[in-house]
């Protein structure tokens, strides 16, 4: 992935860029940088990419709106529109919502945009969506407000509400004559420009975000997350079980066995993940039984995201994780994220971009400050901004030590601003007052 851009997207009212070309003007660690190429007029040019990035902010700060954000783009890139009238499809309920604390934001278009090499070839993609919000149905009404594509730096269209400009000819939205009819609901992706010559890039876009851009933004949908987006060949069970053997082998979570099974009672369309434990002295034994029962949430957590590890390694896919750190001790964060910066293990040339509260693994990798991004909520309008560490002065930040006391210092901000104590205080007192008032209408009632 080149970048990601968003504006006017729940916390976050302006332009909001996270960008993974690596900044021109470091080079620390260079070597450890992902080249992308692409053709652009017969002439190659090359991208240099970071292999990852971390994102740390306070809760509530819009650490998880950047995730949704991704994940909801790759939904409506997947589905090929941005509503959906039937309940059971994730298009219903999409959390789909502008800038909540200035009115005046609710007319404006929302920005979705990403960029990305796949297979030799740049392609950028802009959606803007509008939604009459209503008090009891926040994501009510939407349209397409514009959508554009470029592919290596040339625009190929451009829709708005009214019209669409393609292979230099326009047509208004809705008009048949000839061409296939879309509605403001959408994408002109799926449209002609899936039947025309640029079908080869149709397929690019749609498999580059069905197998390569893979986002977790709710842990506790994890299954449904693995299921849904591994590439075919990892649909072998003894394959996934080799990778879980190597994973929790080298992670020294004890004697038990884990390991996925194709669940029988279910017609064998799915597969759940199981543990064995040798016990000494048991008649069978051992005991088997849902790992959900015996393990930890990091344990799983590992397994089902190792999946995901090891093909983003192999085949250059951009993993994206909300609180990735949660659950796992950061001695694992560490031997990780250090996986992305082993050039002869990430061959493939992945990424990994996520979101973390712990500083603390960063004196253990190979990190640049443009590698850092921190996200800050404005007390006055409650707007979200995101900024790297790159945007303060070198001296600065010499070292990792100091990038991590100047952190928990608030130097660079994205850090929560509360009085937990006297405000805890001022919450007993009011429990106890009502406590009290309860004891003796009880009293009296007596």
């Amino acid at each position: 992935m080149l970048y990601f851009n968003i504006k006017n997207f729940r916390v976050f009212s302006e332009e909001t860029f996270l960008d993974l070309r690596a900044n021109k003007r470091k080079t620390k660690y260079e070597e450890n940088l992902i080249i992308k190429d692409y053709s652009k007029k017969k002439k190659k040019i090359s991208e240099k990419l970071l292999p990852y990035s971390v994102i740390y902010g306070g809760n509530a700060s819009g650490k998880t709106s950047i995730i949704k954000a991704m994940a909801l783009l790759r939904n409506i890139i997947l589905d090929g529109r941005i509503y959906s009238d039937n309940p059971q499809e994730i298009l219903h309920s999409l959390e789909l919502f502008p800038f909540l604390h200035d009115y005046s934001k609710y007319i404006e278009p929302m920005k979705l945009a990403i960029g990305f090499i796949y297979r030799d070839k740049k392609y950028e993609f802009v959606l803007k969506i509008k939604c009459s919000l209503k008090e009891e149905y926040f994501y009510a009404d939407r349209e397409i407000y514009e959508e554009q594509l470029f592919i290596n730096d040339e625009e190929i269209y451009f829709r708005d509400t009214t019209s669409v400009v393609f292979n230099g000819e326009k047509f208004e939205i809705g008009e048949k004559d000839g061409q296939e009819h879309i509605t403001n609901e959408e994408l002109f992706l799926y449209s002609q420009f899936k039947t025309s010559k640029y079908n080869v890039d149709f397929q690019n876009i749609l498999y580059w975000f069905r197998f390569h851009f893979i986002v977790v933004d709710d842990i506790s949908n994890l299954r449904t997350t693995v299921e849904g987006s591994l590439p075919p060949y990892l649909k072998s069970i003894d394959l996934r079980n080799k990778i879980i053997d190597a994973v929790t082998n080298l992670s020294d979570f004890g004697p038990q066995d884990i390991f996925y099974r194709v669940n029988a009672t279910e017609g064998g369309n799915n597969t759940e993940m199981r543990a064995h434990y040798n016990i000494k002295g048991h008649p069978k034994l051992g005991i088997d039984t849902p790992a959900v029962n015996t393990e930890s949430t990091g344990t799983i957590k590992l397994v089902n995201i190792a999946l995901f590890l090891v093909d983003s390694l192999l085949n250059g896919n951009t993993v994206v994780i909300d609180e990735f750190d949660s659950s796992l001790h950061f001695a694992l964060i560490k031997e990780i994220v250090n996986l992305y910066t082993d050039n002869e293990i990430n061959s493939g040339k992945g990424q990994i971009i996520f979101t973390s509260h712990n500083p603390i693994f960063i004196p253990l990798v190979k990190i640049r400050r443009d590698q850092i991004y921190f996200i800050e909520k404005n007390s006055d309008n409650y707007s979200s901004s995101l900024y790297s560490l790159s945007d303060f002065p070198s001296e600065d930040v010499r070292t990792s030590e100091a990038f991590i006391k100047n952190y928990l210092d608030g130097k660079y901000g994205a850090l929560p601003s509360f009085d937990f104590k006297s405000e805890i205080k001022k919450a007993l007192l009011i429990i106890k007052r009502l406590r009290q008032d309860v004891e003796k209408n009880i009293a009296n009632k007596a």
